[in-house]
C-alpha cells in the first residue's frame, strides 16, 4: 500500500485530504500489528491519539498556533521526545517511548519498522478509563485511600521540583496577558457565552492583578514558581492502583510554568465542575503540610477562577472545530465553565460601589475612567444622564435653570442610582461619577449599597481653585466634552456643597499633580474594601 506522505520539511493541514489519509493508513498498520480490527481513535485540538488494546499511540497534527508550533516533521520528533522525558516524572511506566512512522522499500507505511521516517509517535500503556479519576469522582468510587495516595504523590513531585527564575514583573506580565486574552475570546458574538458573566469574571481578576499584585509577587520571591504538569485535570489521573498522572503539556514551556497553588487550585476547580467540590482539600492539606506553603485564600479563589476562565477559552474555540450538534456540546461546556468562574468570581470580589464627587474641573471624571479601565468596573456619570435625558444644550444656560433646575439635577442622580442598583444586583461593580453636592444624595447612594450588600468607597476630588477654573476653561475651548460646566458654574456650587455628614468620610484626593500618586491612594483604598488589611 503507498500514498504521498508529507516531507521532512513540509507541513500538511491537520485537515487536509493528504493528513486524513495518512492517519488512515497509521490506523490500518497499527490494526496489522496489533491482530485487530478495532483501533479506536481520537481527535484533540492538536492530536491524534490511536488506542489499541493495549497500547495508545499519539500523532502530533501538522498545525501552527500561538502556543504551539508542530508545523514540522522535526518539530513534532521534538515534540514528542518532551512528551516522553517530561511525562515520565509522573507516569514512569506508562511512557514507553517515541517511535517511528516509517515508509518501507516497498511504500507501505508501517510502526516502528526499518525505513525512512515520515513521522513520529508516542508509544503509551493503554490505561483504563474506569480508572481515571474523572470516572471514580462521576461514579462515586473514590475512597479516602485513593485520594491520600494522590496527594502524597502530588506533594512529592512538587516538593523535589526546582524553583523557575523568573522575575515578579514576569510572572505577573504573563498571568495578565493571559487573563486578557481569556477575555478577548470569551467575548467572541460567535460563541454565544453571557457577556455579563464575561465582564464579572475579568474584573474580578483584575482586581486581584491591579489591586493586590504582591500576592503573586511573593509567590515568584518565595520559590513558588515551577515547571509543572500544566493540565492537572481529573480525567489525565489513573490509579492502576498507585496514581499516575499523564498528558503534561510538553509543547510550551511557558504554559506549565506555573504557581503549584495554581496547579492545585486547577484540578480543585475540575472536582468542582463534576460535583466533587471538597475532594481536593486532602491534596491542598498534604502539599501545604509537607512544603510549609501558606498562600492566602483569596489567591486560591483567583486561581480557581481564572482556570475555569481559560477552560471555558479552551471549549470555545475547540467548538469552533466540531460539526454542528458536537459543537453545540462544547459551547455548553464552555458555559457551565463560564457559571463556575462566575461563581468564584462573587466569592472572591462582591460588587463595590464607589462614588466619586468633586466640583467641576477637579479631575473626578478622568479618575473615575481610569478605575474602570483598570479594574473593568461599569461607570454611570450625570453628565451622560443628563444628555441622555435631555439632549445636548445648545444654548448656555444658568445654574439653576433649564436642566440644572433642582428638580432636573434630582431626576438624573434618581435614574443614575437606579441603573447603580440594577448593576449592583446582577453583580457588577459601580463607579458613580458626579458632583454629589448635597449629602442626601451621597445618603442615597450609601442606602442603596446597603441594600446590595455592597462596599462603599466615597472619595472627593478636589486642587487649587486657579487650577481647577482653568481645567473648565480649557475644556470650553476644546469643546466635546460632557460636561457643561462653566466657571460661573464653579463658583455657584462651590457655595451649594454640603459636609459630609456624622459617620461619614469621603477619602480626599488632590488632582493637581499626575494622577499617579492619587491612583495609588485611591487604589489602596480598593485593595482594603475589597481584601481587608491583609489578603
Amino acid at each position: 500500500m503507498t500514498t504521498s506522505l508529507m516531507s521532512n520539511d513540509r507541513a500538511v493541514a491537520s485537515d487536509s485530504a493528504s493528513f486524513i489519509e495518512v492517519k488512515e493508513l497509521i490506523r490500518q498498520a497499527l490494526a496489522s500489528a496489533a491482530k485487530t480490527n478495532t483501533v479506536e481513535v481520537i481527535e484533540t485540538h492538536i492530536s491524534t491519539v490511536f488506542l489499541t488494546d493495549r497500547f495508545a499511540y499519539k500523532l502530533k497534527k501538522p498545525v501552527r498556533f500561538d502556543f504551539v508550533d508542530f508545523s514540522t516533521v522535526k518539530l513534532r520528533r521534538e515534540a514528542c521526545e518532551n512528551e516522553v522525558r517530561l511525562n515520565r516524572r509522573l507516569a514512569p511506566r506508562v511512557y514507553l517511548g517515541v517511535v517511528p512512522v516509517v515508509r518501507n522499500e516497498q511504500g507501505v507505511i508501517a510502526i516502528d519498522q526499518p525505513g525512512i521516517p515520515v513521522d513520529w509517535l508516542v508509544k503509551m500503556q493503554r490505561l483504563p478509563a474506569s480508572k481515571s479519576l474523572d470516572t471514580l469522582l462521576r461514579e462515586g468510587r473514590v475512597t479516602s485511600v485513593t485520594i491520600e495516595d494522590l496527594a502524597n504523590s502530588l506533594s512529592r513531585f512538587y516538593n523535589q521540583l526546582p524553583p523557575v527564575t523568573m522575575t515578579v514583573n514576569e510572572y505577573r506580565r504573563s498571568i495578565e496577558e493571559h487573563v486578557i486574552a481569556n477575555r478577548d475570546e470569551l467575548v467572541a458574538a460567535s460563541h454565544g457565552l453571557d457577556s455579563r458573566q464575561v465582564r464579572r469574571t475579568h474584573s474580578a481578576q483584575l482586581r486581584v492583578l491591579k489591586l493586590a499584585p504582591d500576592m503573586l509577587d511573593a509567590r515568584v520571591c518565595d520559590g513558588r514558581i515551577v515547571e509543572g504538569h500544566g493540565d492537572l485535570r481529573p480525567e489525565h489521573i489513573y490509579f492502576t492502583p498507585s496514581p499516575v498522572i499523564i498528558d503534561c503539556i510538553e509543547f510550551n514551556q511557558q504554559l506549565r510554568t506555573l504557581d503549584v497553588v495554581d496547579e492545585l487550585a486547577f484540578l480543585a476547580m475540575e472536582c468542582d465542575l463534576i460535583g466533587e467540590p471538597n475532594v481536593t482539600a486532602t491534596v491542598f492539606d498534604r502539599y501545604f503540610e509537607q512544603s510549609g506553603d501558606t498562600p492566602p485564600t483569596s489567591l486560591i479563589d483567583f486561581y480557581r477562577l481564572y482556570r475555569a476562565s481559560v477552560r471555558a477559552k479552551v471549549s470555545a474555540l475547540r467548538a469552533e472545530q466540531l460539526t454542528a450538534n458536537l459543537r453545540k456540546r462544547q459551547l455548553a461546556l464552555a458555559g457551565q465553565y463560564l457559571d463556575l468562574a462566575d461563581r468564584y468570581s462573587r466569592l472572591l470580589a462582591p460588587p463595590l460601589l464607589i462614588l466619586i464627587r468633586g466640583l467641576p474641573g477637579t479631575g473626578k471624571s478622568t479618575l473615575a475612567e481610569m478605575i474602570c479601565g483598570q479594574l473593568g468596573f461599569e461607570l454611570l456619570q450625570t453628565d451622560a444622564i443628563r444628555k441622555s435625558l435631555f439632549g445636548v444644550q445648545a444654548e448656555h444656560t444658568d445654574f439653576n435653570a433649564g436642566r440644572y433646575r433642582s428638580e432636573n439635577r434630582m431626576l438624573v442622580y434618581d435614574r443614575m442610582h437606579e441603573e447603580a442598583e440594577r448593576l449592583l444586583s446582577i453583580g457588577m461593580s459601580v463607579v458613580l461619577d458626579g458632583t454629589y453636592l448635597a449629602s442626601t444624595l451621597r445618603d442615597s447612594a450609601r442606602q442603596l449599597a446597603l441594600r446590595q450588600k455592597a462596599e462603599l468607597l466615597t472619595i472627593r476630588c478636589h486642587g487649587p481653585d486657579q487650577l481647577v477654573l482653568q481645567r473648565i476653561k480649557d475644556r470650553m475651548l476644546r469643546g466635546g466634552a460632557l460636561s457643561d460646566a462653566r466657571p460661573d458654574f464653579f463658583v455657584q456650587q462651590q457655595l451649594s456643597e454640603e459636609p459630609d455628614p456624622p459617620g461619614q468620610q469621603s477619602l480626599s484626593v488632590d488632582t493637581s499633580e499626575s494622577l499617579g500618586d492619587p491612583m495609588k491612594k485611591v487604589f489602596e483604598a480598593l485593595r482594603r474594601a475589597s481584601f481587608g488589611d491583609t489578603t
